[in-house]
């Protein structure tokens, strides 16, 4: 680069899928998590992601990561350097849910639906969330 000159770097769908996968990772817990989330072995998610990426993340592997995030498709082609970063406790919460069992985060999600103001049904909350009945004691 010559004085005065000024340079800029155009990013490649290639490195765009690197530095998203890298974020998801990162949210993940690190490659260890990321790499168990995508069902992969520790190596290979180190040549796609790691310090030195020796692979790139192909079409088919793209489509595959953003399913197993529940991301829409695409996603991990798009730039997100405008999105906030998600808080610390937001990244807790989401490891803590990821480890729920499918019933479990179901109960979560009505919880969830009632305290956002969302109308539910009775029935539908006594189903999921019993009432229960008082305990009869003699009476003095």
């Amino acid at each position: 680069m010559r004085n005065g000159d000024s340079m800029f770097c155009v990013a490649t769908v290639s490195d765009v899928r690197r530095d998203n996968a890298r974020l998801l990772a990162k949210q993940a817990g690190g490659l260890a998590a990321f790499a168990k989330k995508i069902g992969r072995a520790d190596p290979y998610v180190s040549q796609l992601i790691g310090k030195n990426p020796q692979r790139g993340i192909g079409h088919a592997m793209a489509r595959y990561i953003e399913e197993c995030f529940s991301l829409e498709p695409g996603w991990l082609d798009a730039q997100h350097d405008d999105e906030e970063p998600l808080s610390d406790s937001t990244v807790a919460f989401a490891r803590w849910y990821q480890k729920l069992a499918p019933d479990e985060r179901e109960k979560l999600r009505g919880i969830a639906a009632l305290a956002l103001g969302k109308a539910v049904p009775d029935e539908v909350v006594e189903q999921r969330m019993p009432v229960t009945k008082p305990i009869n004691t003699p009476r003095d």
